[in-house]
């Protein structure tokens, strides 16, 4: 699944990274910036919700440009977790609907590197 989700990117004209590790992605987010998160919600060594709330932590931005995708909602934990994050598509699903749901999340210019924010937060020291 994750091959046809990064291949259909693709082809829509997306940069895409997939990940199949919670842990490798939770790194990553730590180190790059991304405009948005396609995120299973049951996958091995976390889960999505996990994942999500960790995300919510360090990049709330991030965390809030979230699209989730499962085959499986049926506990309440998990319906309480997605009326409260309602960029949920159940699979299978229309190719269109993700890119539709993805549209909705992406900022509308691309977020900055976290090199590019610290110089826009940095003072000018020159000397008038």
């Amino acid at each position: 699944m994750i091959q046809l989700i990064e291949e259909l990117l693709r082809l829509s004209g997306y940069k895409s990274l997939a990940i199949r590790s919670p842990v490798e992605a939770l790194q990553k987010a730590r180190m790059q910036i991304f405009d948005a998160l396609v995120l299973d919600l049951y996958m091995p060594e976390m889960s999505g919700m996990l994942l999500h709330a960790k995300l919510r932590v360090f990049d709330p931005e991030l965390a809030s440009r979230t699209v989730f995708i499962s085959g499986y909602i049926a506990r309440d934990e998990l319906r309480n977790h997605l009326s409260a994050n309602p960029t949920f598509l159940k699979k299978p699903s229309k190719t269109g609907a993700l890119l539709r749901m993805l549209a909705g999340v992406l900022p509308p210019t691309p977020r900055q590197s976290r090199e590019d924010r610290q110089d826009t937060r940095t003072p000018s020291l020159e000397k008038g």
